[in-house]
């Protein structure tokens, strides 16, 4: 999907809807963030973005973390003036919704950038909650784990067929908190612990 998308969007006359596009994806900031970036709040040397509160959901001032991928799409958007991109969020989000149909798409949304950046950050950097909230500006630390973080576990748990650790199975049998696994494991019946069916389920080992 994203690769059809990023192709419809490279066709586009405006040639900044890929580096819209490509911003959002490499940073996590929701669209009018980026739709409202000026130069002024970028800087490259430190690797930072500096958002002020009018442009926030929360109302605060958030510094926006700069992985190496958002740096190469920063130093790719030309200099025309003080901002970096000139749509209003009511054409964007017009020309979006006709690139998503040219792409084939359906129910694709810039936003859905959030959870794809969400994604390679539990994959490469940190499975943190509270180190992800503070990178894409997420005020509730436990909607994002409740919304975001844990179906993302969930989707890897279910592509590696197998559960890995105390945490996995946690999340896979409901449970809120490690105590409760623990609990439920201490006084399971001696015949489970010893079964190779169970053993096989829960920690993916082989007959």
């Amino acid at each position: 999907e994203e690769e059809a998308l990023l192709k419809e969007l490279k066709a586009c006359r405006n040639k900044e809807m890929p580096l819209i596009f490509s911003l959002a994806l490499s940073t996590g900031m929701r669209r009018s963030e980026v739709l409202g970036l000026q130069w002024q709040q970028v800087d490259l040397k430190r690797g930072v973005i500096y958002l002020e509160p009018d442009q926030t959901k929360s109302r605060e001032d958030r510094m926006v973390i700069l992985l190496p991928e958002a740096i190469k799409a920063i130093k790719s958007i030309p200099k025309k003036d003080e901002r970096l991109f000139h749509y209003t969020i009511e054409g964007f989000k017009t020309v979006f919704s006709r690139v998503v149909k040219r792409a084939g798409l359906v129910d694709i949304k810039l936003h859905d950038t959030r959870r794809s950046f969400i994604s390679r950050v539990l994959t490469e950097i940190t499975a943190s909650p509270v180190t992800i909230a503070d990178m894409i500006g997420a005020k509730s630390i436990g909607n994002l784990q409740r919304t975001t973080l844990n179906p993302l576990k969930q989707s890897a748990i279910i592509d590696a067929k197998r559960m890995r650790t105390e945490e996995d199975l946690r999340m896979v049998v409901g449970h809120k908190n490690s105590q409760t696994t623990a609990r439920y494991a201490n006084t399971a019946p001696a015949r489970l612990a010893t079964s190779t069916t169970a053993r096989k389920t829960f920690t993916g080992a082989k007959e």
